[in-house]
């Protein structure tokens, strides 16, 4: 059970949604996993349970950028089975920055570095982290499911649903902007 006050929400958005002021009650660890998972208007369809490679966490974190990371390094600590994915490199933009002299006790870095430091930290937590794009995520009951492309050719009929996720994450990020 979550206190409503610990989210975020603006009024007009909860109105709009027609969201109560109460509590929000997370779905349980023991929900099961759903029958047949639709994945978007090319009528492309995984049918029967996920398959063996579908892996059953509280958490997926999508962008392994510095605000993924964060997510993930405290979802981790917290206990929660987390995995974070993406298909960028491990620290997202950040890696673009010649120097970062606003990042309180280490002015001075290059965004590389720090980006080095940051796969370092989620390496030693034990953070399990894959370089994948999430093709598909659909929520079916209490689950969210996430789908990769099993082929290159990016045919939603070849999608696997690789996640199914109690919450998801996305820390998804920008794209860099030319100056």
């Amino acid at each position: 059970l979550v206190p409503r006050a610990a989210f975020d929400i603006h009024p007009s958005v909860r109105a709009a949604s027609g969201a109560d002021v109460g509590d929000v009650r997370l779905p349980s660890r023991e929900a099961s996993p759903p029958a047949t998972i639709a994945l978007g208007p090319s009528g492309g369809a995984v049918s029967g349970m996920p398959t063996e490679r579908t892996s059953s966490i509280d958490l997926l974190i999508i962008g392994r950028g510095p605000a993924g990371i964060a997510c993930a390094l405290q979802a981790h600590r917290d206990g929660l089975r987390v995995v974070l994915v993406g298909d960028e490199p491990v620290g997202g933009l950040v890696r673009a920055a010649r120097r970062l002299d606003n990042l309180p006790g280490a002015a001075g870095t290059s965004g590389e570095a720090l980006a080095e430091r940051m796969a370092r930290q989620i390496e030693e937590a034990g953070v399990p982290t894959e370089g994948v794009h999430v093709a598909a995520l659909r929520r079916e009951g209490p689950l969210f499911l996430a789908s990769v492309d099993a082929d290159a050719d990016d045919r939603p009929r070849n999608r696997e649903v690789r996640w199914a996720a109690r919450a998801v994450c996305l820390a998804v990020g920008t794209r860099p902007r030319p100056w």
